[in-house]
């Protein structure tokens, strides 16, 4: 199954919204919503065509949307039959998510990222009441796809309160506070809190009835702890004075917004994914840019070319940590637009090892392999140049360019090639990825979800065993590989296997 093909079109995707021909506007989804209880849907039912043909319409309450049901991905695209969910139970599929690790093998968050867009009907087992749709929305909001968890929400449309709050604190975080203030304003009862409203009658212009009404809030304890300190200052910024304004314990969206608004904003460094998505775009300057993207493209959520495209920018301003990648970077792709190959050659073994002791291996290999592959599989650019190509996209015809010697690099070699040899696999880890490929059963819990046709449930216990595979137990890396293999995802467990190997030198 072509995953990364699919996570790459989902740009595309994301912008068909689910019941309109248009692109949907930051307020279309609000249009009309008056009495949420009385909220209904014209469906169109196709009876024929012709001159004559009228279509027949008929009512049917929003609920029959099924939010849990809604994703990104068709049914066709991911490769996911629509009823993943149907054999389990919702709150078991939420829990696995909500609990799911994001340490995993890049190709393993790929597989994560389909199953968090595709569509697919609710569990069976229970009813279909959003809390699914929610708890996939939040792990994208944790990976920093805030683009993905957007679209999500807007492909349902968020006219619920828990799901407008997502959506509010989303627009917060990439910079759109003037959209979600304006559709908050369109529909008032949608307010995540109080303190959102006083947020955004500021935005709007209305200092004195914000002021005001913080200080009527205040006396009556309508604002949260972890949203007072902020607010306050973000009303009478001048009490700020030249020192530091005091930590809060828990840091929302709209409270991360407000100490960027009158420059206080925290380091970038502590911060969790969702809130260093913004600096990716450079507002916050050039490292912040290249930092950010360098901790959203581990998890997933941007595609190696944003990161790279940042690190090629300009000449860096310093040397050591992050510059020296920079520079390194840059070296690389100015030796091979000359076909420098005596200069490739000594770039690719450090700058490899560098990407690799940041977790950015395979996102240097998905990005250069292209160019470095034919340099290193003619000259002496090995294993270095090896690895390379045993992670790019096309790992199997570039890694066959190579020759090989160690057991370690023939063993690597045969798994690209869809044979894994056990006469090469010496620890235990290498034997477990050759049973799990060549097909060796496995008889444990994955296989017994498996059998009970509770697909989806078995794809996300695969991925926990993949999670800080670095200490996981060899044969549930095993077991967890024989699933995929199982379900069909034999080119996703080939791609996990590898970039375990290399990651692990």
């Amino acid at each position: 199954m072509q995953t990364s093909f699919v996570l790459w079109t989902i740009a595309i995707v994301a912008a068909i919204p689910a019941l309109a021909d248009d692109p949907l506007s930051a307020i279309d989804w609000l249009e009309g919503v008056e009495d949420e209880d009385s909220l209904e849907i014209e469906v169109i039912r196709d009876a024929g065509a012709g001159p004559d043909y009228q279509p027949a319409i008929e009512a049917a309450e929003l609920e029959a949307l099924r939010w849990d049901a809604v994703g990104l991905v068709s049914s066709e695209l991911s490769g996911l039959p629509k009823d993943l969910w149907q054999e389990s139970e919702s709150s078991a599929i939420e829990q696995l998510f909500a609990e799911l690790n994001v340490d995993l093998p890049p190709a393993a968050l790929e597989l994560l990222y389909t199953l968090l867009l595709a569509e697919a009907d609710p569990p069976g087992g229970s009813a279909s009441d959003g809390s699914l749709f929610l708890t996939r929305v939040d792990k994208l909001i944790e990976l920093g796809a805030l683009e993905h968890a957007e679209a999500l929400l807007e492909r349902a449309g968020p006219t619920e309160p828990e799901a407008f709050r997502r959506w509010f604190d989303i627009s917060l975080l990439t910079g759109y506070e003037n959209r979600a203030c304006a559709a908050m304003s369109s529909v008032p009862a949608l307010a995540p809190s109080f303190s959102a409203r006083l947020f955004c009658l500021v935005r709007e212009g209305h200092w004195s009835a914000a002021a005001v009404s913080h200080s009527a809030a205040r006396a009556i304890g309508m604002i949260s702890p972890s949203e007072a300190e902020p607010l306050k200052y973000f009303l009478y910024p001048e009490l700020i004075g030249g020192n530091a304004i005091p930590e809060t314990n828990t840091l929302t969206p709209l409270a991360f917004r407000m100490l960027e608004a009158i420059g206080q904003p925290p380091a970038s460094s502590i911060l969790p994914l969702a809130y260093i998505y913004r600096h990716h775009s450079g507002i916050m300057g050039w490292k912040s840019k290249i930092e950010a993207g360098e901790r959203l493209a581990r998890s997933g959520a941007i595609p190696p070319g944003s990161l790279f495209s940042a690190y090629l920018e300009r000449p860096p301003p310093a040397s050591g940590g992050i510059w020296d990648r920079v520079n390194n970077v840059q070296a690389l792709d100015l030796a091979l637009l000359s076909a420098n190959s005596d200069e490739v050659e000594q770039l690719v073994p450090t700058i490899f090892d560098s990407m690799r002791d940041v977790g950015l291996e395979v996102a240097f290999s998905r990005y250069f392999g292209p160019r470095i592959i034919p340099f290193g599989a003619s000259g002496g650019n090995r294993p270095e140049a090896f690895y390379v190509a045993l992670l790019s996209d096309e790992y199997v015809s570039a890694s066959q360019q190579f020759t090989t010697a160690t057991p370690r690099e023939l063993f690597l070699q045969s798994i690209a090639a869809g044979t894994p040899s056990w006469t090469h696999a010496r620890t235990p880890l290498e034997l477990a990825i050759a049973a799990a490929l060549t097909g060796t059963g496995f008889d444990g819990e994955l296989e017994d979800l498996l059998e009970r046709k509770k697909l989806g449930e078995a794809l996300l216990r695969s991925l926990y065993r993949f999670s800080h595979f670095r200490h996981s137990d060899p044969f549930d890396v095993g077991e967890a590989l024989f699933a995929l293999v199982q379900s069909g995802f034999r080119s996703e467990a080939t791609r996990i296997a590898l970039q375990m190997l290399v990651a692990m030198k």
